[in-house]
C-alpha cells in the first residue's frame, strides 16, 4: 500500500490557518515493522483505532501553547510490512512547542487509542 500524498496533507493543515503564526510544520508517518520486538517474523498486523479518542486527542494538541493545526490519518485493517499505519502532521509557531506536541500526540494515540494484534509467519499472534 502507499503512503498517502504528504504534501496535500501539509496543505490541507494549512488551508484554514493564520499562516503568519506556522513557523514549521513536522509529521510522523508510522509503518508496519517486517520484525517484532522480539525479532519474529511479522506477516501482517491488524490494527483499529478508537475514533473519538483520536478526536480528543486531536483537540487536547492543537489546545497547547503556539500548535496551529493537526491533522491525524489513520489507516485500519489487516496492514501488510510496509505499508503505512497512521500519519500525523502538526503545523504550529516553533520547532520547540511543535516536535514535543508532536511526539505527546503519537504517543498518545499508540498508548490510549489503538488496539493491534501482530500475525506472525508462524501463525501465532501478539497483541501490542
Amino acid at each position: 500500500m502507499r503512503i498517502p500524498d504528504i504534501n496535500s496533507t501539509i496543505n490541507k493543515v494549512l488551508e484554514h490557518v493564520d499562516q503568519e503564526k506556522v513557523g514549521m510544520v513536522a509529521s510522523h508517518i508510522g509503518i508496519v515493522k517486517g520484525y517484532s520486538k522480539q525479532g519474529k517474523k511479522v506477516k501482517s498486523l491488524r490494527v483499529s483505532f478508537n475514533r473519538e479518542k483520536i478526536k480528543e486527542i486531536e483537540e487536547k494538541i492543537k489546545a497547547e501553547d503556539s500548535i496551529v493545526n493537526v491533522q491525524i490519518d489513520l489507516n485500519e485493517g489487516e496492514l501488510m510490512p510496509g505499508d503505512w499505519i497512521m500519519m500525523v502532521i502538526i503545523a504550529g509557531e516553533v520547532r520547540d512547542k511543535v516536535f514535543p506536541a508532536l511526539a505527546q500526540a503519537v504517543d498518545m494515540i499508540k498508548k490510549e487509542a489503538t488496539k493491534k494484534e501482530e500475525i506472525y509467519e508462524n501463525g501465532n499472534g501478539g497483541c501490542r
